[in-house]
């Protein structure tokens, strides 16, 4: 029973849970994107096909899925509603699984990271903001007795 490639190209036959690479160029650039890839990176990968479930993305010759679920911080209907097949996106690698070759990535990790960035540094210019009037109004403060 053959599976579905999910790039259609001709040096690739899915076979069930294998891959058979025919072009030995492509089997060793894959090798050694999958010796580079690691948990908890940031890496940038091409949208390749859309499904119902999520997006699969090329990542250096690598494919990994984006969950539906890990592309948006909205809850999204369908990947199209957020992702178009050719788009370049940043994405989290959050798991290598090495024996099953599969490779699970998120763009709402980066996307909370960036979030609780800006929060953090709205939060350290309003403390600053305050300790400046602070500091204006010192003078005219008196304490009571």
């Amino acid at each position: 029973m053959q599976g579905f490639d999910y790039f259609g190209t001709p040096e690739e036959e899915i076979n069930e849970n294998e891959t058979i690479i025919k072009d030995p160029f492509l089997a060793e650039e894959k090798k050694k994107a999958w010796e580079t890839i690691e948990k908890d990176q940031v890496v940038k990968g091409i949208v390749r096909r859309l499904t119902d479930f999520g997006a699969f993305v090329d990542v250096g010759g690598v494919d990994g899925l984006i969950h539906i679920s890990q592309i948006s911080l909205d809850k999204i209907a369908k990947p199209d509603d957020v992702l178009n097949v050719g788009d370049v996106v940043r994405v989290r690698v959050t798991e290598v699984d090495d024996e099953k070759r599969k490779l699970s990535l998120s763009i709402k990790a980066l996307l909370l990271e960036e979030q609780k960035k800006a929060d953090d540094e709205a939060a350290a210019a309003a403390a600053a903001e305050q300790a400046e009037i602070d500091a204006e109004m010192a003078p005219y403060i008196v304490k009571s007795i």
